[in-house]
């Protein structure tokens, strides 16, 4: 946070911060959703591994453990 400090000033540290919450608040609501719609047993690593890339599953599944 600091280095962001010197670089930003103390209103665009604000800014940044509010711009991650909403991304944030973005990718939870979604995971809800897909929790929602396809509960599944180890979800990220499933979510992943069937609308993203097999390998990358195990990537998720391998950085989770």
């Amino acid at each position: 946070n600091g280095m962001a400090l010197a670089i930003a000033g103390p209103m665009g540290l604000i800014v940044a911060v509010l711009i991650i919450s909403i991304v944030i608040l973005a990718v939870n609501e979604c995971i809800a959703e897909l929790t929602q719609q396809f509960p599944v047993y180890n979800s990220i690593v499933e979510y992943v591994r069937t609308f993203v890339d097999e390998d990358l599953g195990w990537v998720i599944g391998l950085a989770y453990w």
